[in-house]
């Protein structure tokens, strides 16, 4: 996990050729670390197919209105501002 870390971001070349499972628990604390709760398998599968499955697909949106893109070779995290009405 910690080989993967580059900043705030994943370095895909070093998730890709881990073991499914490996992957996605690394995942799940890069995510949770980043302070994202509420994950499902669902969640952790979808990111987890920008690493396995990446064929230019656009990034997968996670609770709390935060986005999981990959962007060449790292996975990161844009963390999105909600917005309420008014004007």
């Amino acid at each position: 996990a910690a080989r993967a870390r580059d900043g705030a971001d994943l370095l895909v070349g070093v998730l890709e050729p881990a073991q499914a499972p490996v992957r996605r628990r690394v995942l799940r604390r890069w995510l949770l670390d980043a302070g994202i709760g509420d994950l499902t398998d669902g969640h952790l599968r979808s990111v987890d197919a920008l690493v396995g499955r990446w064929r230019g697909q656009g990034g997968v949106f996670l609770p709390g209105g935060v986005e999981a893109y990959r962007s060449r070779d790292k996975l990161a995290l844009n963390f999105r501002q909600s917005t309420t009405g008014g004007g």
